[in-house]
């Protein structure tokens, strides 16, 4: 296949779906979660893992309109907003120490 874009070659990918930013944000804290990721370790170089973030944003659910106001105008954070993402001073294999 010829593509112009870069294609990753990696042996293991992970997803994790979150409804909205806080729920992903209280998933992040919780213990077993931080376990979770400890675990992987034999499994996954936490020193050069790659993460993808990206949202989905949802204008029709159960065949209703949702997500707009009465403009027509989503209700959602611009894309300038939802794309500035601040990245941890901590490398990953420390990320979770207290």
């Amino acid at each position: 296949m010829k593509t112009p874009y870069q294609v990753n070659t990696h042996d293991l990918e992970i997803e994790y779906y979150f409804k909205d930013v806080a729920t992903l944000l209280a998933v992040s804290g919780d213990q077993e979660f931080k376990e979770l990721h400890l675990e992987s370790e034999p499994y996954v170089a936490h020193d050069t893992a790659k993460v993808t973030l990206t949202w989905i944003e949802t204008y029709l659910e159960n065949g209703k309109m949702v997500n707009v106001d009465s403009e027509g105008q989503s209700l959602y954070a611009s894309f300038a907003e939802l794309a500035d993402i601040k990245g941890s001073e901590k490398p990953v294999e420390k990320y979770y120490e207290e």
